[in-house]
């Protein structure tokens, strides 16, 4: 093997750098833009108890009837699964 490991390593970082310029400036590690001058601006409204507290209901009602109806749905699958079953042994 000719060469020392700094030309390696510095072969490895080249190819690096060209790997993330060809692919764009989007970083999938950390799932964001690679640019150390710009950062994102979001604009949340400020939130008072009472509208977190609505928000927190809304999410907890449609987490609670989607469960529901997960459970509706497997429930029902799992009884048609055995009617088919036992047609089938008798």
């Amino acid at each position: 093997m000719d060469g020392s490991l700094s030309q390696f390593m510095a072969t490895l970082q080249r190819r690096k750098a060209r790997k993330v310029r060809n692919n764009g400036k989007f970083d999938k590690t950390s799932l964001s833009y690679n640019s150390e001058d710009r950062r994102p601006e979001y604009s949340f409204p400020e939130l008072t108890d009472k509208e977190l507290e609505e928000i927190k209901g809304k999410i907890k009602n449609n987490l609670t009837s989607h469960n529901r109806l997960n459970t509706i749905i497997s429930f029902t699958a799992f009884i048609i699964l055995i009617i088919i079953i036992y047609f089938l042994i008798t």
